[in-house]
């Protein structure tokens, strides 16, 4: 059985102009040089690829070393939800150095599904060398797809982070994002 469930959750609609609130250049961007390089990239092709309400979407990874990978989605609103791990993915998501992967795998028996609200959103990939305790800042409730409000604002993601990235070293993460239009 294949599930589908909504990369994003706040209610509304915005127009295909609006901008992310937040944003990992000034968020969560590692300011030290590392040795550990991600690349994240979308299903499609072009600099702002566009996905209607209810399309599935699928996002591709490559690390140059091993890692641990988590994914947020930032909506139009300025929301961001911690998309993977998720209720449905099978615990860490731990990547092998030089292999490309797709998340969600095609065995994974669930796909990203594009809700609203609309406008541009932002998908912020981090990869770290070592497991990440979310569970001290975020949790699953009322049997949510994703942590329950991860954050609602730019100030409380970058607390939140904060703490998370507390006990790593600073050469062992690294950030990527990748853009797109949801109408």
């Amino acid at each position: 059985m294949l599930l589908l469930f909504s990369l994003l959750t706040a209610s509304g609609a915005l127009t295909a102009n609006a901008a992310p609130m937040v944003n990992s250049q000034g968020v969560i961007v590692n300011p030290y040089q590392t040795n550990l390089q991600a690349q994240l990239w979308l299903d499609r092709d072009g600099s702002m690829p566009e996905y209607a309400t209810g399309e599935t979407i699928r996002f591709f990874a490559q690390l140059n070393d091993d890692a641990y990978v988590y994914l947020f989605n930032v909506d139009s609103y300025g929301r961001v939800d911690l998309i993977l791990p998720n209720r449905f993915s099978a615990g860490e998501q731990f990547v092998r150095g030089g292999y490309q992967v797709s998340f969600p795998d095609q065995n994974d028996g669930f796909e990203f599904e594009v809700a609203p609200p609309r406008g541009l959103n932002q998908v912020i990939l981090l990869a770290s060398k070592t497991p990440l305790d979310f569970d001290r800042v975020a949790d699953f409730r009322f049997g949510n797809t994703y942590r329950t409000a991860f954050a609602d604002s730019e100030n409380e993601f970058v607390d939140k982070m904060s703490i998370v990235l507390g006990d790593v070293w600073d050469e062992d993460w690294v950030t990527d994002t990748v853009f797109y239009n949801a109408y």
